[in-house]
């Protein structure tokens, strides 16, 4: 599954809208899962429900790099992906 249409180089358009959606969802992790903590386990729930859909899913995941976006937020500053002003 390729999940980006390549239109000139450098610049990049997602096939569907499902795509830019879960995108949204795992760029607003840093910021709206840590600010709506009474949230947090819907937010999360809604992530793993999607990504138990089948092989597309879990390649989707791959490719977006979830597994590393969710393991540098549930590290916070002890994350290696932290930065110096984050320690």
């Amino acid at each position: 599954m390729n999940i980006l249409v390549d239109l000139k180089e450098g610049v990049q358009v997602y096939k569907s809208r499902a795509q830019r959606f879960m995108n949204f969802i795992i760029g607003s992790i840093e910021k709206d899962a840590a600010n709506n903590w009474t949230k947090i386990d819907f937010f999360f729930k809604f992530i793993y429900n999607v990504m138990i859909g089948g092989p597309n899913q879990v390649e989707f995941a791959y490719q977006s790099s979830l597994l590393v976006t969710l393991v540098d937020f549930f590290l916070g500053p002890n994350s290696p992906l932290a930065l110096p002003e984050q320690n």
